[in-house]
């Protein structure tokens, strides 16, 4: 099953999202005219998806929220991203993952890769800092970690000096 990635603010807070969709794609399916259901107490895991679009009218359930969209596809994945800001410096970005996440995800980005550089002291703390808001807000849910720039290209001059 896929998971579909929720916005952490969601003020308008449902148990179940119902997406009629004009087309589904997803990994190896394609559905014209169908829909999906979102458990979003089990962090956006899609539960089912059906051929034919889901009726509200017979439901009067508080805990089910229903959209129609015409496209339902995968999110897509950066795989080089430095933050969108947040901080006054670039270094700092990741230290503020929120700004950055919640732009990324209003335009279709559910997965990235944060990308840290490692500068010289004294501003090596500060990379250091992102690495542990980091790995405590995000990575403990991404089993691809993150890119950090700088200790290869410290390792190939230290073992391959030119």
């Amino acid at each position: 099953m896929a998971t579909i990635a929720l916005q952490q603010q969601d003020t308008n807070f449902k148990k179940l999202l119902i997406i009629n969709a004009k087309k589904i794609i997803l990994e190896n399916q394609i559905l014209i005219n169908g829909h999906i259901i979102i458990d979003k107490l089990q962090g956006g895991k899609i539960v089912e998806i059906n051929e034919g679009t889901y009726d509200s009218s017979g439901s009067s359930s508080s805990n089910v929220i229903v959209n129609n969209v015409e496209y339902v596809i995968p999110g897509f994945i950066d795989i080089h991203n430095h933050g969108l800001g947040g901080t006054k410096d670039v270094l700092d970005y990741w230290t503020c993952p929120e700004f950055s996440l919640r732009k990324l995800y209003k335009n279709g980005t559910t997965s990235i890769f944060p990308t840290i550089t490692f500068p010289d002291p004294p501003r090596l703390e500060r990379s250091l800092k992102a690495v542990k808001v980091l790995s405590s807000l995000y990575l403990q849910n991404n089993p691809y970690g993150c890119r950090v720039e700088g200790i290869v290209s410290v390792l190939c001059y230290t073992f391959f000096p030119v």
